[in-house]
């Protein structure tokens, strides 16, 4: 029997919860640090961070394409993760240690985008092969929430904790010494949760499919193509905010780089206290309807925030209330993944994990490219000069705008693409129903064969 136990789902958690704070930190710091401290050229830093997330977006169903296909007696998913953590550690190091500064700019860009790109290959493979297994180990609502909040506590404590003390830690002991210390954090929290990854053998019994196929089938599949359109507007509502808080402290506030991860703890530190509460909710209402309040919840704090500058403990405050709804979008998301992968499992008779992890590893990358380029262009023409003592007025207006401006736009456009979702409350039972039943089936044919 492959039986998940309450063991297995906090060890699955705790490790990615590991492996996340690597990803925090790369993606809310490295633009910073390439345009505060190594003095690139801020257009140069966004269509630089767009080129890498578009070649993410093309890589990235290859990526659970192969995970898919993959046989291996320790599993699919689990060989690709033990490898990729430690390679994980060493390019987040790079990243943080050029080679080059802005007295050679173009090597200096150069070496920005090759180490990203590697870093965030290495990182997109272990969070599709990670979250891949989440659907093979919880399979109705009740669990889905529970693994769901179990995550979401657990990574929000790291983020939180990352957040907050990374750049008072650089501050003082360097940069190169802090990286070097959650890359190490990141390797033994990872190898840990490992033991938590529970895959099911009997579900790479059925032959997958081929490449074409997989991609027609993912692409064409209305379920799927709402629910990209959804992760896209996630992302960049939230990578919108985490990304521009230390500009918008430093340059806006003109506060310490210290002081602005205590608006970062703000935002990720309350989802760990929100993330329990939204699991509980969206077990009574469902994802569907929690979305729909988290897009509310966040616009209208976004809203609150353009209207004026407040005090620092208010700004604290008002950055606390987006972890409402910076909780109920995400966890939201976990469990509409898993419907749509059950509802394609029905309608296919495979379950491909990978390739939806990929698709959703995908967007998320669109939308990353999506607000960097968006920014970098931005500032750039504004006339951002990180030498400069003081930005202009336009400067600081654009800040304010990438900040608070653009999760409200795009939190608008996500009522409504949530509204035409076309998988309701109730369609989601039965699918999750049916599902079930598949699994059965799964393991049934695979027992009968190992008796065989």
């Amino acid at each position: 029997m492959n039986k998940v136990t309450q063991k297995h789902r906090f060890l699955y958690g705790f490790g990615y919860m590991g492996v996340l704070v690597s990803g925090i930190v790369f993606t809310t710091f490295v633009t910073y640090f390439y345009l505060q401290h190594i003095k690139l050229n801020p257009a140069w830093v966004g269509i630089g961070f767009g080129v890498v997330s578009v070649w993410e977006a093309i890589i990235a169903p290859f990526v659970g394409y192969i995970s898919d296909r993959t046989r291996t007696r320790w599993g699919r998913r689990v060989p690709y993760v033990v490898v990729g953590i430690p390679l994980m550690a060493i390019f987040l190091w790079l990243v943080f240690n050029p080679a080059f500064d802005a007295s050679q700019p173009t090597l200096a860009l150069a070496w920005f985008m090759i180490t990203l790109f590697i870093l965030d290959s290495i990182f997109m493979t272990i969070d599709v092969n990670w979250q891949a297994v989440n659907a093979e180990m919880n399979v109705d609502l009740a669990s889905r929430s529970q693994q769901g909040a179990i995550v979401g506590v657990l990574s929000m404590l790291g983020v939180a904790a990352a957040s907050a003390a990374f750049l008072p830690l650089a501050e003082k002991l360097g940069w190169s010494t802090t990286v070097t210390l959650v890359a190490g954090f990141s390797t033994i929290v990872g190898y840990i949760g490992v033991l938590g990854l529970k895959e099911n053998p009997s579900f790479s019994k059925p032959q997958a499919l081929g490449l074409k196929d997989a991609v027609r089938f993912t692409l064409s599949y209305r379920p799927s193509l709402f629910f990209m359109g959804l992760a896209i507007i996630v992302k960049i509502a939230m990578f919108a905010i985490t990304t521009m808080i230390p500009l918008f402290a430093v340059w806006v506030l003109t506060i310490s780089e210290g002081q602005s991860g205590t608006l970062l703890l703000a935002s990720s530190g309350g989802m760990l206290i929100f993330f329990p509460i939204a699991s509980v909710l969206i077990n009574k209402i469902g994802p569907k309807k929690a979305l729909t309040i988290g897009f509310l919840e966040v616009a209208a704090v976004a809203l609150i925030l353009i209207l004026r500058i407040y005090t620092f403990p208010l700004l604290v405050a008002l950055f606390g209330l987006f972890a409402i709804g910076f909780s109920l979008m995400m966890l939201s998301l976990m469990i509409m993944l898993s419907d749509v992968i059950d509802a394609d499992a029905v309608k296919v008779g495979q379950r491909r994990e990978g390739i939806y992890n990929s698709a959703y590893a995908l967007v998320q990358r669109l939308g990353a490219f999506l607000f960097s380029v968006s920014m970098g262009l931005a500032l750039s023409a504004a006339g951002f000069q990180s030498e400069l003592s003081a930005q202009n007025p336009s400067v600081l207006l654009t800040i304010k705008g990438l900040l608070a401006g653009v999760p409200l736009a795009v939190c608008l456009i996500g009522l409504f693409v949530i509204g035409k979702y076309p998988i309701n409350d109730e369609q989601a039972k039965e699918i999750r129903s049916q599902a079930i039943k598949q699994r059965e089936a799964f393991i049934t044919s695979g027992e009968l064969e190992n008796l065989a």
